[in-house]
């Protein structure tokens, strides 16, 4: 569909013609005619576009998802038509989408028409890049496509379960399970892709694979699959078409180095269209030296003021070991906040980074003295290795950008030659701002409660699992819902707020404001202060729960305590799930996959910038 969309918005004859194709409503006499009456199965889906004002919308069994001024434009060809759903519904709803974004994209009417040759400039500035791979990953010998579908498996014993895939290739895919699954190494399992053949009409049947590795998260369960006999199944062939065509539009996987180094060469050249600061990096010893900035002029204001001082401060704090660490996935990305205090009579800048602060509370403490401030600053740092670049690869790099703009392609290659690290400073200020965590007070009144609205509406019931490794004898295999709901969790007399951000009637995930040192199994009491003051019925006070697991990123993994036979807590929250079933959000924990910066890279052909700005520090 965002192809369709491309198409409509990307057309020489900017917004003109298309208001001519979106039928207009007009008084019912005999002799207007129906829309033509091909019925269509195709739902239409606008959340690439405007992911943040996009609400599902049902027609029969097909769900649409669409924006206020779409779903107006819908119900009424809907109401037109006799209530019909068809091809020319579909295709005028797409037409207005496009338009209204190249709207959006280009308010000034900028775009150039037909009846005006266009100008050497406007050449320039709309001319769409060359293709490059930004879209796949180059792994196992062969073009990896991280695409995400729904799977059917079929056990060596019969039974069936569920799951979802992470990333396909002609000679193996790696898939997710929200359950443990005894998986054993070299194991032949049969997958069958439903959603796959239902949406382009074929019939795969079962695509036998066969278990390299499996991996535990805290989350989900990752396997590795290889095919059994590549290249003789009909899917193999779909497959092969597939990637071909699908390439483009999916994020680069950064284990690998070479075509990771094209896609960031490309972004570091059109940085304009892209919402960070890059920066080229080389070290000295354990010291690292930032070199070379660039930055877009709609960013260049992230550089003045706390903005230098915040990479000073990365530059002499961080050293080549870290930043060696960060590049290769060992540690978690970094971060640096920075704010203005406003003392008495002064006003002093207050940096850190997230590696100074060896306990979790010290650093909500320094977030919540500042958050709040309009000079609250955050940047998340993203590091790239670069390799020495080969001859024959720099020269397919030169070509590839020099069609764009040969000035900065052969200086751009040199750079990635000379220096060992690029940084990518991601402004993260905003989604620190909306934490939950830091809307508490001094007192146990917390944010209200509400629903996230992020997640993939998703439901597993898998009917084959083992005992979990983390500690619990009961698994969760039933549906979780994300809400994000006040919590005071007790242990031996010490209270620590928090917040959930699952519930479940046999468990929940939390996350606390400042570190806590339990082991597995220890038992803690929860009051649950949010729903207590939500619910008139809820009395929910010292309810018993085990933890199961602790997170990497801070959650702790509760399960209810077994050993009680009536749990208060598990009784309301069956209660509380089951009335509101069919309007909560289930959880799997995936997140829905259109990000901005991916409707970015979507988009990038329509907003190319002209030359970024290089600064050189000393």
């Amino acid at each position: 569909m965002a192809e369709e969309i491309k198409h409509f918005v990307s057309n020489n004859s900017g917004t003109k013609g298309l208001s001519k194709t979106i039928p207009v409503k007009k008084s019912s006499s005999k002799g207007n005619r129906p829309l033509p009456t091909s019925i269509s199965k195709e739902p239409i889906d606008l959340r690439e576009l405007f992911p943040e004002h996009c609400y599902p919308h049902r027609q029969g069994k097909i769900i649409h998802y669409m924006d206020e001024a779409a779903t107006k434009l819908y119900l009424l060809l809907l109401d037109n038509n006799e209530q019909k759903y068809t091809q020319a519904i579909y295709d005028a709803v797409i037409k207005d989408a496009g338009a209204r974004m190249a709207q959006e994209l280009f308010p000034d009417n900028s775009q150039p028409s037909q009846d005006t040759p266009a100008t050497e400039e406007d050449e320039i500035t709309f001319k769409p890049p060359t293709i490059i791979p930004v879209g796949y990953s180059q792994h196992r010998q062969e073009y990896r496509l991280n695409f995400t579908t729904d799977i059917e498996i079929e056990l060596p014993s019969g039974s069936l379960i569920q799951g979802r895939s992470v990333d396909i290739s002609p000679s193996g895919m790696q898939i997710k399970l929200n359950f443990l699954l005894d998986a054993i190494d070299e194991m032949v399992i049969n997958i069958s892709f439903p959603v796959l053949e239902e949406k382009y009409e074929q019939n795969f049947g079962q695509v036998p694979y066969k278990i390299m590795k499996s991996t535990v998260g805290s989350m989900f369960m990752s396997i590795m699959l290889a095919r059994v006999e590549p290249g003789e199944h009909p899917f193999d062939v779909f497959l092969q078409d597939f990637i071909e065509q699908k390439k483009h539009r999916y994020k680069i996987d950064a284990e690998d180095s070479k075509l990771a180094l094209t896609s960031k060469a490309w972004e570091y050249l059109y940085i304009n269209s892209l919402p960070y600061i890059a920066c080229f990096v080389e070290t000295r010893g354990e010291r690292i030296k930032i070199q070379e900035i660039t930055v877009s002029p709609q960013n260049k204001h992230q550089l003045k003021g706390l903005g230098n001082s915040m990479l000073s401060l990365v530059e002499q704090q961080m050293s080549s070991f870290r930043l060696n660490g960060i590049a290769h996935k060992d540690s978690s990305p970094p971060e640096v906040y920075a704010f203005r205090n406003q003392g008495k009579g002064s006003r002093r800048r207050l940096c850190a980074t997230s590696w100074q602060f060896s306990e979790t509370q010290a650093k909500t403490a320094f977030l919540k003295a500042g958050i709040h401030e309009s000079s609250f600053v955050a940047w998340q740092i993203s590091v790239i290795k670069l390799d020495k670049v080969s001859q024959q690869r720099s020269h397919e790099l030169i070509q590839k950008l020099k069609q764009e703009n040969p000035k900065q392609a052969t200086a751009l290659v040199d750079q990635l030659n000379r220096y060992e690290y690029l940084f990518y400073l991601v402004d993260i200020t905003e989604n620190l701002r909306r934490d939950p965590l830091f809307k508490y007070g001094e007192s146990e009144d917390a944010a209200e409660d509400c629903f996230f609205d992020s997640y993939e509406v998703k439901r597993r019931r898998p009917t084959e699992y083992s005992q979990l490794r983390l500690g619990t004898h009961k698994q969760r295999s039933e549906d979780r819902y994300i809400y994000q709901s006040p919590i005071l969790l007790k242990y031996y007399g010490e209270k620590f707020q928090g917040h959930t951000m699952d519930l479940s009637v046999n468990g929940l995930k939390v996350k606390l404001g400042k570190n806590i040192s339990l082991q597995n199994r220890d038992t803690v009491t929860i009051d649950f202060v949010g729903l207590n003051k939500k619910f008139r019925s809820s009395k929910l006070k010292s309810q018993s729960y085990r933890i199961a697991a602790k997170t990497t990123d801070g959650y702790l993994c509760l399960t209810r305590d077994h050993r009680i036979a009536r749990h208060d807590a598990a009784i309301f929250m069956s209660k509380l799930l089951n009335k509101n079933k069919t309007v909560l959000p289930a959880c799997t924990g995936e997140l829905w996959m259109s990000t901005k910066l991916r409707l970015m890279e979507s988009w990038l052909h329509l907003c190319l910038p002209s030359q970024s700005v290089l600064i050189t520090r000393e």
